[in-house]
C-alpha cells in the first residue's frame, strides 16, 4: 500500500509540473514579468486567473527566507 501511495504522489507531481511547465511555456517570459511588475491587486487578479494558489516571483539578485516565507505561507492557509 505504501508503494502505491508513493507511486500516486510522484505521478500527481508530474502530472502538476508538466501542467505549470505548459502554462509557463504557453505565457512566455514577457507576459510573466509585465504580470510580476503589476500592481498589487492587479497582480493578484493575474495570478490568480493563472490558478496558481502560491507564487514567488523574483530576479534571482537577492536571497530569499524561504523558512518565513513557508511559515507565512502555512499561517495564512
Amino acid at each position: 500500500m505504501n508503494d502505491l501511495e508513493i507511486k500516486k504522489a510522484r505521478d500527481l507531481a508530474l502530472v502538476e509540473a508538466t501542467k505549470f511547465k505548459s502554462i509557463v511555456e504557453a505565457i512566455g517570459a514577457d507576459t510573466l514579468e509585465h504580470m510580476s511588475r503589476a500592481a498589487g491587486d492587479t497582480q493578484a487578479r493575474l495570478l490568480e486567473s493563472l490558478n496558481l494558489k502560491t507564487t514567488m516571483i523574483t530576479d534571482g539578485n537577492n536571497p530569499i527566507n524561504l523558512f518565513a516565507t513557508a511559515n507565512g505561507l502555512i499561517a495564512n492557509q
